[in-house]
């Protein structure tokens, strides 16, 4: 499959709901997804023509590092690491522990990303 470069031999799509869109339409259609199981990992799915063709969210060429030694397996090496994700993958990282409480969350969201 052109998935992921190629990465992709085995895949089906989950038993779970395909979901339709409220508000992205294309043409007659409301846009729905679903989300498509395979052996480097899973992808959500979508279609504007109600299903005859189905495009990855992110597109075809979604980039295979983010499964690293799975894609290894598949394809024989190591995909090559975009220099934008080696700069993410180089921040420290962090975790903050927030009480499940959403107006708790919203004032941290607004406290700390506005800086």
């Amino acid at each position: 499959y052109k998935l992921m470069n190629g990465a992709v031999h085995k895949l089906f799509f989950s038993s779970g709901r395909i979901c339709q869109s409220a508000k992205i339409k294309a043409g007659k259609y409301n846009r729905i997804y679903s989300a498509l199981c395979t052996n480097v990992g899973n992808v959500v799915l979508y279609s504007d023509d109600f299903g005859h063709n189905w495009t990855p969210l992110g597109g075809a060429e979604a980039h295979p590092a983010k499964f690293g030694s799975i894609v290894k397996d598949s394809i024989g090496r190591e995909p090559a690491i975009p220099q934008r994700l080696q700069d993410v993958m180089a921040l420290p990282d962090r975790a903050v522990p927030i009480e499940n409480n959403y107006e708790l969350f919203k004032d941290w969201l607004k406290a700390n990303l506005s800086k």
